[in-house]
């Protein structure tokens, strides 16, 4: 039958109109999916997105293609929606455990396959091809039409105005457990009503469930919104076209040719689907840990978490702009030097010529895009500790009977200086060592340095080694870990032990908490001249401890607006501390001190960094009075204390005293092979199972 200029001008319109509710639909899902992100990401939900996104996904495919055969085999209108809504029902579970397992996700080292390879997300075919297939999964039948296309766009705006009041007024589980229960009354109505005013309505529940807590679509992202709205508007219009023309096509086809070819059309549709499936195993909301990494994305049984909430980051922990970069440069070039002294290098303090010489690479040749990328394509994740956000690195062991550390670092450090160690002690293999040896590896940025903000509070707010406890036992599920830190994390590492001896088998620490109280009648020659030495260097290299721990806010002002004076305060602390003997590139590299600073500069936590400090002087922290699990010490040579076994003792359980032949403050850098086998050596017999 012949088409008429009448009806060629109604077929024109309705692919206009096709066109236009596409593109309209595109932006929609940009502005919606962000919007889940990030709701979903304060809430805390790990696998909450990409599980919901690639189940449902699955069973809109399965949907679709059943639907079109019973159109084909002229299966009554009530029953082909019947058939359908019950598939989608079955497939969506179904899929969820096929392709997102419920144990916790890889560890990301880079923001997805796409961004991977330097190409953006929409000119992945796979991803085009998937969204093609699934992007229309909130119109599965198209049954109840354009007017529940604008109830559903309208209760999307209503929940993203909504959601955040959802979350203040119910708190987070609150907020999910609504989001949960109007999405999915709301697919029950839209997808079986009895009518169109129950579609209707199901379609609004599920518009504002989708908003509060669930993905519309794999259309957020690091692309360009214009772009990912055009891209996604694109895609629908053609996914409308498929569920509008496919089914009256499947029909005519079976009028014309029998039911026998127009079923072999419909199974060969879904067999041309089924090569898509692999790729529902890396949503466009999640990322996949690099090429090179094979540790095993499982907990060992014996630690494996109920629900791991922790959101794998899909865009970058830190994103400096072209004028950020360029203002750092300029305020480098701009440098108010002060007048020299007639004394020899580190005498008085920072070496104005290896500093001037560290200023003026950093102005010019110093290429931060590079590091930049690097520290994105670190294994990084977010909590949410009730209200805290945390910043962790997590790096799975390549052995399934893995103990979990915390590893905690320091001032003036942060994480980047223990990807080194965290990598030896995740895969011991690589470096010579026993797979069985495998520790899960968790890296958290202390509150207030680089990625972590820093606590809402000087009093009432929680300390950080309970913020730990809570991350690795309440949040990550670890029945029991391990411990190590340095510096400040030597502290913090103590107290956490002290304070939860039932959930931590052991730490390994760097230095040593003072005792709480002692009788000097009681001290052996050892510890005497310990103490005398540790007061001659407070003495002569305490000059910053009194300062930050007194009148912190003194001095951040200065080191924040200039990255000159920022990096002369740190720098000297790399030398005076380090085993490098005065000769800091032996140790150190330009780039590495460099970045150091950057991360500094460009978050602006130098001044949150010195918190620790006033706190524990003001008494606002907790001391260390007795720990009681087992206890490993190990002193590098170079480090501030070298305090002697018997002055240990008095507050912990010491059941390893180490001393290196080489290392100093930044042991875990500067040794990563020495510390990584100390710390290997002692859990070997506190691992809860072993092989």
């Amino acid at each position: 039958m012949g088409l008429d200029t009448a009806s060629v001008g109604l077929l024109l319109l309705l692919l206009a109109g096709l066109l236009v509710l596409g593109t309209a639909t595109g932006f929609w899902d940009v502005a919606v999916s962000v919007h889940a992100a990030a709701l979903e990401r304060r809430l805390g939900w790990a696998a909450l997105m990409p599980r919901f996104f690639a189940g449902f996904s699955v069973g809109t495919v399965a949907g679709a293609c059943l639907g079109a055969l019973l159109t084909a085999l002229r299966v009554p209108v009530s029953l082909r929606i019947g058939a359908v809504a019950l598939l989608v029902a079955l497939a969506t579970p179904a899929a969820v455990r096929r392709f997102l397992p419920r144990p916790a996700l890889p560890s990301p080292s880079s923001p997805g396959d796409a961004r991977e390879s330097g190409a953006p997300a929409w000119r992945d075919p796979r991803t085009v091809l998937l969204g093609l297939v699934v992007i229309d999964r909130h119109h599965t039948t198209a049954a109840v039409g354009t007017l529940v296309h604008a109830a559903f766009l309208a209760a999307v705006t209503l929940g993203r105005r909504l959601g955040p009041l959802t979350v203040d007024r119910l708190g987070r589980p609150g907020a999910l457990r609504a989001a949960a229960c109007a999405a999915c009354l709301g697919v029950v109505l839209f997808a079986t009503g009895p009518c169109l005013w129950a579609g209707f309505t199901g379609a609004l529940l599920w518009g504002a469930g989708a908003a509060l807590g669930f993905p519309l679509g794999p259309s957020a992202g690091s692309d360009d919104p214009a772009h990912a709205a055009a891209r996604v508007g694109v895609i629908t219009s053609i996914g409308y076209g498929g569920f509008v023309c496919g089914p009256p096509l499947i029909g005519a086809l079976a009028d014309r040719t029998g039911r026998a070819p127009a079923l072999l059309v419909t199974a060969a549709a879904v067999a041309t689907s089924l090569p898509l499936a692999p790729a529902l195993r890396t949503s466009p909301h999640t990322t996949r840990r690099d090429a090179a990494d094979t540790q095993p994305s499982h907990p060992p049984p014996e630690h494996r978490p109920a629900e791991e909430r922790t959101v794998p980051t899909t865009t970058p922990v830190i994103e400096v702009s072209d004028a950020g970069l360029e203002d750092l440069r300029a305020r480098l070039r701009a440098t108010r030097w002060p007048e020299p002294w007639p004394v020899d290098g580190w005498e008085a303090g920072t070496d104005a010529v290896e500093l001037r010489r560290l200023v003026a690479y950093w102005a010019s040749d110093y290429d931060w895009r590079t590091h930049e990328a690097a520290v994105n394509a670190l294994p990084s994740r977010f909590a949410d500790i009730d209200g805290t956000p945390v910043h962790y690195l997590r790096y799975d062991a390549e052995h399934p009977d893995a103990l979990p550390i915390v590893l905690t670092h320091g001032w003036p450090s942060t994480v980047l200086e223990l990807t080194a160690l965290a990598e030896r002690l995740a895969a011991p293999s690589r470096h010579g060592g026993d797979a069985r040896d495998a520790f899960t590896v968790i890296v958290p940025s202390l509150p207030g340095f680089a990625f972590s903000p820093q606590r809402p509070a000087l009093t009432g707010a929680e300390q950080t080694h309970e913020l730990w406890h809570r991350l690795m036992h309440g949040h990550l599920g670890f029945r029991q870990y391990a411990a190590h830190g340095g510096d400040l994390g030597a502290g913090i590492t103590s107290r956490l032990a002290e304070a939860h001896p039932e959930s931590v088998v052991g730490i390994h620490l760097l230095a040593a908490a003072a005792p709480a109280g002692h009788d000097p009648a009681s001290l052996t020659p050892e510890e005497q001249a310990h103490l005398a030495s540790a007061a001659a260097w407070q003495t002569e290299e305490g000059g910053y401890l009194h300062q930050q721990n007194t009148r912190p806010l003194t001095l951040a002002p200065a080191l924040s607006d200039s990255p000159a004076g920022l990096l002369s305060w740190i720098l000297e602390k790399y030398r005076a501390w380090s085993d490098c003997g005065g000769d800091l590139p032996s140790r150190f590299s330009d780039d590495f001190l460099l970045t150091q600073a950057s991360l500094y500069w460009f978050t602006g936590t130098i001044s949150t960094s010195f918190r620790p400090y006033y706190e524990y002087a003001r008494h606002l922290t907790r001391r260390v009075r007795r720990v009681d699990v087992p206890t490993a010490l190990a002193l590098f040579p170079a480090d501030l204390s070298l305090p002697p076994r018997s002055w240990a003792e008095r507050t912990y359980r010491l059941t390893r005293y180490t001393r290196m032949p080489r290392g100093g403050h930044f042991a875990a850098h500067e040794e990563p092979a020495l510390l990584a086998d100390d710390i290997t050596a002692f859990f070997r017999d506190l691992r809860p199972h072993r092989p």
